[in-house]
């Protein structure tokens, strides 16, 4: 049972006076390809758009209304032509600025047909002849019910209490758009105030440890010791250590759950990174990063030159954030990640080195 994406982004908005999803945020993006990034990472699979310039993108795959002037309802129903029975769809609008994979997680838990109290989007919905049905007849009808709350209804979804209501504030108006930038822009101020501040204070971070192996077990995974040894030597905490077989699904399962929660700051994923036939961690958690750090497999393979030459060229180590969550991905070999600590890792895991580190970019852990 797959998971696929779709964006709504409905073009020009009277409101607002143009098109919502082309809105520049403060940091240089537009709310559309915002959207589609926070897509990206809850599934592997590319993202399904409808919006007018959805025909000359090359990164997702264009919706086409068959029903036109329908709303949302008519972006849900063209999209079913593109999946199949069984199939679950996350419809996301693109005039949300402050979704993340955190917000949309318990959404995604609860399964099919469901929907966050009070907000019908964004909702998940499983394809089925009788929600292909529901959509036909209704916008076939002359003076049907478009809302999507009966749309909702009629699925039998089922209604998620909000856990961060202010996660899920939509812009309709200018007055609504200029209240999220001003308070982003407050947010990033306090963001480099505080980073000005702590900078020659050590801070902890919380870190997991996943390794993937077939083979190794909590007697034999020297390499997932070592990691642990080495963070907390360094002065951080240890929060979990799991062991999971070279499998994409379990792996990002086990990603996912640490990725959303409120302790992991940092996961270091050791194996899995080569070009076996088994090998599949970089499938398994690239889609997962919000952010790429394009950097840190340049630089490793870099320092892994000193040691094993060419053969470095088969490590595709990586790097990258998800849910402001810093993920590594480094070999299995436990020098190689001992290397990877030493040399990379635990400088940029560090508050206090300069120009610059990862520490107070990560999320804020519950108490």
């Amino acid at each position: 049972m797959g998971l696929r994406v779709l964006v709504l982004a409905g073009g020009q908005s009277q409101r607002m006076g143009q098109d919502k999803a082309l809105l520049m945020r403060p940091d240089g993006v537009t709310q559309l390809d915002f959207t589609l990034t926070l897509a990206r990472a809850l599934s592997d699979r590319m993202p399904l758009l409808s919006h007018p310039s959805a025909g000359v993108r090359n990164d997702v795959v264009p919706v086409e209304d068959e029903f036109f002037q329908k709303g949302p309802l008519g972006g849900i129903h063209a999209a079913l032509h593109h999946l199949n029975n069984s199939e679950i769809l996350l419809v996301l609008p693109a005039d949300m600025p402050l979704l993340n994979t955190r917000t949309l997680q318990p959404l995604l838990s609860a399964g099919a047909n469901a929907f966050f109290e009070h907000h019908p989007l964004p909702c998940v919905i499983s394809v089925t002849d009788s929600t292909r049905h529901y959509l036909e007849q209704t916008l076939s009808a002359i003076n049907s019910d478009l809302s999507l709350k009966s749309f909702l209804k009629a699925c039998d979804a089922e209604s998620i209490p909000v856990q961060e209501k202010e996660k899920l504030i939509s812009t309709n108006t200018p007055e609504q758009w200029q209240t999220f930038c001003d308070q982003f822009s407050a947010v990033n101020q306090r963001e480099t105030h505080m980073a000005k501040t702590f900078t020659d204070q050590f801070l902890p971070l919380n870190i997991s440890v996943l390794t993937v192996s077939d083979s190794r077990n909590e007697t034999t995974d020297t390499s997932g010791d070592l990691l642990k040894e080495s963070l907390l030597s360094a002065g951080h905490n240890f929060v979990t250590k799991k062991i999971v077989v070279d499998n994409i699904y379990k792996i990002r399962a086990t990603m996912c759950d640490w990725i959303a929660d409120d302790k992991t700051q940092v996961i270091i994923v050791t194996g899995g990174t080569g070009f076996t036939e088994r090998d599949s961690t970089p499938e398994a958690i690239a889609p997962l990063f919000d952010k790429t750090i394009e950097g840190f497999g340049e630089l490793f393979r870099q320092l892994s030159y000193q040691t094993i030459g060419t053969s470095t060229v088969q490590s595709r180590a990586l790097a990258g954030l998800s849910n402001d969550t810093l993920v590594f991905c480094i070999p299995g070999s436990t020098s190689a990640c001992r290397e990877a600590w030493d040399g990379i890792i635990r400088s940029q895991l560090d508050s206090t080195h300069k120009p610059c580190n990862f520490a107070l970019r990560l999320k804020k852990v519950s108490e």
